[in-house]
């Protein structure tokens, strides 16, 4: 896919290459009249808008929904913010010949009379997602600027007034820098869609353990593999919230605690879909008698489902077998992930004294006093464990 282009003096289009000094956005929020489509469809009717073959805008707002395609099937989601009636908002992604895009391609769906700035901040909430996270297009000049006043956090292209531009202007940008791009960054659109479902059982549920009961989650444990290398490099180095020590680290790094110590690499599955890999664990000896975690993050998608105990589980498990009577756990603060300052004290760890000037806190939890499996909600798949 191409990154872009820029003018050079002497008028030669040269391609705007990627940084990663830029921001990396992970949501597009589309307008619909005018910017997926030519044409208003509440005035104009299916059969008045315009989108795909017979007329050059058409084919040009076609090429333009094939090229938000291709972002989605890069990991980036995709979702929608309309001011319009709803039915007459999706109309066009079931009847209109020519669309690229469907329904089924966007994680979330808000078409209303409601001010897009307040649409935006709900769209983020519903997908899970930092308001951040998000870049907006839209081809109407007062939206953009409402969107950057009210919320200013938002990445607002300004895509102009023609169709031909947008692809240009949004690339120029520079939104979506990430060098590699795994398979779980590709199912990310579909994983965010299918959590509206989860929520909706969620609120459904008369308490949290009937909600996680009725999930039917179903959880695996590997070690760090090839095959699951570059995935479990790229949650060490971009999850910042559910993440004890936000430790960064290179594959010769990973390879290098893959061969020294335990390390435990977990996948989640529901009743409503499968979420990859979701949560790294690693642990390090520093006695005989006692193993220090290293690292321990979670993709903050799985917040609230009991799945940090079933990892914690996972590690005693191995540590017992190694013979391990003590865990040792630090946190170390950073401005994003004070979710899991009191992780280790609300999972039994006592405080203890360190030398480790990094820590904010040391933590010891005594492996003779945990009678029981921290998580029951959650079914271990033991034929994929791996030993």
């Amino acid at each position: 896919m191409a990154c872009g282009v820029r003018c050079t003096a002497n008028g030669v289009t040269a391609p705007v290459r990627p940084t990663l000094t830029m921001m990396s956005r992970k949501v597009v929020v589309c307008d619909l009249d005018n910017t997926l489509w030519k044409g208003v469809i509440g005035e104009d009717g299916i059969a008045g808008i315009k989108v795909g073959p017979g007329s050059a805008d058409g084919e040009a707002f076609a090429d333009f929904q094939r090229y938000l395609r291709e972002l989605k099937d890069r990991g980036i989601v995709l979702a929608v913010c309309s001011k319009n009636n709803d039915e007459d908002a999706r109309a066009p992604f079931r009847e209109k010949n020519g669309m690229v895009l469907g329904l089924e391609d966007f994680a979330a769906f808000v078409a209303n009379w409601d001010d897009k700035a307040t649409n935006l901040r709900r769209i983020a909430a519903d997908i899970g997602v930092g308001i951040d996270s998000l870049v907006f297009l839209d081809d109407n000049p007062f939206e953009r600027a409402w969107v950057r006043e009210q919320v200013p956090e938002v990445a607002v292209p300004e895509l102009g007034t023609s169709v031909f531009g947008f692809v240009r202007e949004l690339d120029r940008g520079r939104h979506f820098p990430a060098l590699t791009w795994s398979a779980e960054d590709r199912l990310r659109a579909d994983a965010y869609r299918v959590e509206h479902a989860r929520e909706q059982a969620r609120s459904d549920s008369s308490s949290l353990e009937d909600f996680l009961a009725g999930l039917q989650m179903r959880a695996r444990m590997e070690p760090v593999t090839d095959a699951n290398l570059e995935r479990v490099t790229q949650l060490v180095n971009k999850t910042n919230q559910f993440n004890l020590t936000t430790r960064r680290l290179t594959h010769a790094e990973v390879r290098q605690i893959a061969a020294s110590g335990w390390t435990g690499v977990f996948s989640l599955q529901d009743r409503f879909g499968d979420y990859g890999i979701i949560g790294v664990m690693f642990a390090l000896p520093v006695a005989r008698d006692c193993w220090e975690i290293d690292t321990w993050l979670m993709s903050c998608r799985v917040l609230r489902r009991d799945v940090e105990r079933f990892m914690l589980d996972r590690l005693i498990d191995a540590a017992r077998a190694a013979g391990v009577t003590r865990v040792r756990g630090r946190f170390v603060r950073t401005e994003k992930n004070g979710l899991v300052e009191d992780l280790y004290p609300s999972l039994g760890f006592d405080r203890v004294a360190t030398d480790d000037a990094d820590a904010d806190a040391s933590y010891e939890l005594d492996l003779g006093r945990v009678q029981a499996p921290f998580s029951r909600a959650i079914a271990r798949i033991d034929a994929e464990v791996a030993a």
